[in-house]
């Protein structure tokens, strides 16, 4: 467990609190993200949902619409009144005698309705996969050519190949990292910081696969939180699967990768340039 006044403790606590979160299958925000058929709202209309809320003094985490709940295996409750947003409107592609628009621009909105979660019944979601993180920028890179740095002090070349899904691979016997080709700047990033974690903690075994990968995403969180960089949507959705809801293993691997990340964090810092995390 986190020792009090720790500054790490804070970082873990939140960490403890997501997974435990994602582990009993409430966590909308984040079933949201990482499900197709779930709506995503612009602002437009994420202020028309908080304007009829509060008119009702209603409370909404998650809004979809009749068809893409029952798709979910729920169904919207009898006399429940849905949320009005607006839906856009693309012109029929392959109309005779018109050319094909230069652009997926809307035509035009109409009024559609959309339901809460609240507003309905039946089983909840399994818990959300990671989701990819995304972005590029400076700030990536330098964290990446940092830890690639320090993987080459621990011995390791790093390669970019094919993983067949995943994201990295850490192979102790050829002395090599291969980080999957194509990812973003902010993924590539995480994943060399996870398979970092790899070679710090796991270089003369693992005691199961399913403690080591806890471990190493706990430990890539914790660095990547302490330069400034979130992974949440990736990092908290993985150690929750990993964990299959016995967050005791969450909370037994604390104290190894605590040591782990702040020497980690240390190393990296030493390897940025002046300024890179601005």
């Amino acid at each position: 467990m986190p020792v009090p006044g720790d500054p790490y403790a804070k970082i873990l606590e939140r960490l403890y609190a997501e997974v435990a979160r994602i582990d009993s299958g409430v966590d909308w925000k984040r079933i949201a993200a990482a499900s197709r058929i779930l709506n995503r709202f612009s602002p437009r209309n994420a202020v028309l949902v908080a304007m009829q809320a509060c008119r009702r003094s209603e409370e909404v985490t998650h809004l979809a619409g009749y068809r893409n709940w029952q798709r979910l295996g729920r169904q919207v409750r009898s006399g429940e009144r849905g949320y009005a947003v607006l839906a856009p409107v693309f012109r029929p592609a392959g109309r005779k005698g018109e050319a094909e628009p230069e652009d997926d621009r809307p035509v035009g909105f109409r009024w559609v309705t959309v339901f809460d979660v609240s507003q309905t019944e039946g089983p909840d979601l399994a818990p959300p996969l990671p989701v990819l993180l995304q972005g590029e920028s400076m700030e990536y890179d330098a964290v990446s050519a940092a830890l690639v740095a320090q993987a080459a002090v621990a011995g390791f070349e790093t390669y970019e190949g094919d993983l067949q899904g995943a994201n990295g691979l850490t192979d102790f016997l050829a002395r090599r990292v291969t980080v999957r080709s194509g990812l973003s700047g902010a993924q590539r990033a995480k994943t060399m910081a996870h398979e970092l974690a790899h070679i710090e903690l796991h270089a003369q075994g693992i005691a199961s696969r399913q403690v080591a990968e806890i471990e190493a995403e706990t430990t890539a969180y914790l660095v990547m939180a302490n330069l400034g960089l979130a992974t949440d949507d990736y990092s908290f959705p993985y150690i929750a699967n990993w964990a299959r809801g016995d967050l005791s293993l969450v909370v037994a691997v604390a104290e190894r990768s605590q040591a782990a990340s702040r020497t980690l964090t240390s190393r990296i810092t030493e390897r940025l340039p002046a300024g890179a995390l601005g």
